[in-house]
């Protein structure tokens, strides 16, 4: 269960890297914190999962010795239903920068 749920967020993640431009250099690392699988009133099955998203980019240049970066940290929630076929789909998400 867990790592079909992994495997739709690093889908989700893989989605965005696709639209970066090719001199960004990019990292994302995903941290489970939570993940919890519960039904609903009508006894379909939903997960909520709660991670630790860490990222770095860098623009590399090769013409500049200093290229522009950043690293950021924020916690991400997203709750998922399972439907009628099997899959999952996001239905909600949360981010919440640390404080």
């Amino acid at each position: 269960m867990y790592v079909i749920l992994k495997v739709e967020i690093f889908h989700q993640v893989n989605n965005l890297l696709d639209t970066l431009d090719e001199s960004m250099l990019l990292q994302v690392r995903l941290t489970v914190h939570r993940e919890d699988v519960l039904s609903d009133v009508t006894g379909k099955e939903m997960a909520e999962i709660e991670a630790l998203v860490e990222e770095a980019a860098e623009v590399v240049d090769t013409s500049h010795q200093k290229n522009p970066n950043y690293y950021s940290t924020y916690t991400i929630r997203y709750l998922l239903k399972r439907q009628d076929d099997g899959s999952w789909r996001f239905c909600e998400g949360d981010v919440q920068n640390p404080s």
